[in-house]
């Protein structure tokens, strides 16, 4: 389908807006501290990246991985990709929500499914995923765990919950097996662990039409996530290069090595990354890392360190 530079106009121009309304940094909310009772004014550049727990906003991936996911749907638009769109981990439904405000913006109509709990993450299974073990996300059901019914009150709060919106609640080993999807053309991977993660991946790749997207939100924050990612390429041979969006998020798309709208590639990185050195190596990061400022010295190298030439191996 071919898209009018008209039409690509009005499109920014209202997502554009959406995108400030998801993340309230058009009219700023607080930000959520830790301990999940105390909150602090909202640091804008904090929310743009998708770095803070907003108390009101319908998501927190921030600016730079809504611009993503945006490109990634009007490409697979563009080119006549053909499938649905999913993402699998909702939280409050923003980043679904605006994948079908995008839809709606061009004109589509395919499918966006929303994939969750909608009553938090589930208990960590060591005995099948040995590296969620310790996993602590269960632990934060009062503020990730948003039930069915206030997703859809989102939804309808920007007028896109229609007949192009379904819902798959529960568990994904439960759920996305039996999906009702033949074609995926953006799969968006957002649950945080390793078992939520492989599952996703299990359960739709296959599906993933050619020229398809995968996005995996939390490739740079939560190692649990990015080792599942890893540990799937690496056993279904998944050559295309890894893409970074923003300090976490990647992405890659199904059958193509050079997307069009790529920042840079990260695997290579990634593969040799050693964390325990680059903290030894660099002891403010170390620091920063203890007192919780940064998740890990992979965030800081790529938000920083790679451009500042430091040492990380």
């Amino acid at each position: 389908m071919e898209i009018s530079p008209g039409i690509h106009r009005a499109a920014d121009l209202y997502l554009d807006l959406l995108k400030k309304c998801l993340t309230r940094i058009l009219f700023p909310d607080r930000s959520l501290h830790y301990d999940l009772a105390s909150t602090s004014s909202q640091i804008p550049a904090d929310r743009c990246e998708g770095k803070d727990w907003p108390t009101e906003a319908e998501t927190m991936v921030g600016l730079r991985r809504l611009d993503n996911l945006q490109a990634c749907i009007a490409s697979v638009i563009e080119n006549d990709v053909p499938g649905d769109l999913i993402e699998t981990g909702a939280w409050r439904g923003g980043a679904a929500i605006f994948m079908r405000a995008v839809l709606k913006a061009y004109g589509d109509s395919r499918r966006v499914f929303v994939a969750d709990s909608f009553k938090g993450l589930p208990l960590p299974d060591p005995g099948r995923y040995p590296k969620d073990a310790g996993d602590s996300h269960h632990q934060l059901a009062p503020y990730l765990g948003v039930t069915l019914e206030e997703v859809q009150r989102n939804f309808a709060r920007y007028g896109l919950l229609d007949s192009q919106v379904y819902f798959l609640p529960g568990w994904f080993k439960d759920t996305l097996p039996s999906a009702p999807l033949e074609k995926i053309a953006v799969l968006r991977l957002d649950g945080d662990m390793y078992e939520s993660t492989m599952e996703a991946l299990e359960c739709l790749y296959d599906k993933v039409s050619e020229m398809g997207f995968l996005v995996v939100d939390d490739y740079g924050a939560l190692p649990n996530c990015r080792t599942a990612v890893e540990d799937f390429r690496r056993v279904r041979n998944i050559t295309e290069p890894i893409h970074r969006i923003d300090w976490t998020g990647v992405f890659w798309q199904k059958g193509n090595f050079d997307p069009p709208f790529l920042e840079c590639t990260v695997e290579s990185d990634v593969q040799d990354f050693d964390e325990e050195a680059y903290l030894e190596a660099n002891p403010d990061v170390a620091q920063a890392v203890r007192n919780g400022t940064l998740p890990s010295g992979w965030e800081h190298f790529l938000r920083y360190g790679k451009h500042e030439g430091r040492r990380w191996r």
